[in-house]
């Protein structure tokens, strides 16, 4: 077992052997770099899980947790998850930002610098959330860096709402795709800096039916 999915299981978060399967895929992408002082951005904390396994996969890096709550106290769980889960750990910096608004993002950026190297975005799953932190962080992203993009399947259940799924921008991106990018939840200024900017794509499904991918900046 590598040692990204160990620390995922140690920690219980979904993206490890049990459930989605997505950390052998994450292991093999950021292995060379693991020991590297990066800047590392979750979006979406729930309960620390992940944000614990990041902290200990990534032992010189900066991580910043997002989150739009510090505690939901809708939630059926009775401690309810949010922000207040990645307070009071070692290299992590909590922040309340709603992936969906532009502004909220842009205050971010503007406190803790414009050059990230990995953003992943474990959030909603809605579309506009998906596709706004996507539009909006990107250009944030560091030359060379990485944009995760997680728990793609969840567009299978927006493809009927006449939106433009986040599963379809993506694979939009693929070199082999002329058809270019629509995205109803970005402006035009940001889909032609992606389409610009896109090293390259890779979707990734551990199981069969969970996607995630890796979008990978010039």
């Amino acid at each position: 077992m590598d040692e990204l999915t160990r620390l995922a299981d140690k920690y219980g978060t979904d993206k490890g052997s049990v459930y989605h399967r997505y950390t052998s895929f994450y292991d093999e992408v950021l292995s060379p770099i693991k020991n590297d002082k990066l800047k590392f951005v979750e979006i979406g904390v729930w309960f620390g899980e992940s944000i614990k396994m990041w902290r200990d996969y990534l032992p010189n890096s900066t991580i910043y947790a997002l989150d739009y709550v510090e505690s939901n106290a809708t939630s059926k769980h009775s401690k309810g998850p949010g922000l207040k889960h990645a307070y009071n750990l070692d290299r992590v910096t909590p922040c309340i930002v709603d992936q969906s608004s532009r502004s909220d993002i842009a205050r971010f950026v503007e406190l803790y610098g414009n050059s990230f190297d990995v953003i992943l975005d474990d959030g909603g799953h809605l579309m506009n959330q998906q596709q706004i932190s996507f539009g909006t962080f990107f250009p944030h992203v560091s030359p060379g860096g990485m944009y995760i993009l997680e728990d793609l399947h969840t567009s299978l259940d927006h493809s009927k709402n006449f939106e433009t799924s986040t599963i379809e921008v993506i694979r939009s991106l693929e070199k082999n795709n002329t058809v270019g990018v629509t995205a109803i939840y970005m402006t035009e200024e940001e889909i032609q800096y992606i389409e610009e900017n896109v090293e390259s794509v890779h979707l990734f499904s551990g199981n069969g039916s969970s996607w995630t991918s890796v979008i990978m900046k010039k």
